[in-house]
């Protein structure tokens, strides 16, 4: 039986909302981004307690300058947007280019 940690709502239009189920490996990600990188999460908060999947990081590091205020957006488990312009990457883009390491 799969495990489901926390559901992300992503707001499609001012309307019409998304949720969107995390799965462990999306919750080490997450965990790995605030322990290795200093990420900080500032979470916007919908209704019944969902977070949003659109959240204000900063990374306090030597990957970026400090303060850089950046967006997080999640789709799914291999697809994570993590800069300011807000396009979607894919996650092994970001560990191929050494932005993140998988967490062993």
């Amino acid at each position: 039986m799969e495990v489901r940690y926390v559901n992300f709502i992503r707001e499609l239009t001012h309307k019409q909302v998304e949720t969107i189920e995390m799965n462990g490996t999306m919750k080490d990600l997450l965990n790995h981004l605030c322990s290795e990188f200093g990420i900080m999460f500032y979470k916007k908060v919908y209704n019944h307690g969902k977070l949003s999947d659109e959240v204000n990081i900063f990374l306090n590091g030597q990957i970026l300058p400090r303060s850089s205020s950046l967006k997080l957006k999640i789709a799914s488990e291999d697809r994570i947007c993590i800069s300011a312009s807000g396009n979607w990457t894919d996650t092994n883009h970001l560990i191929n280019n050494k932005i993140l390491t998988p967490k062993l």
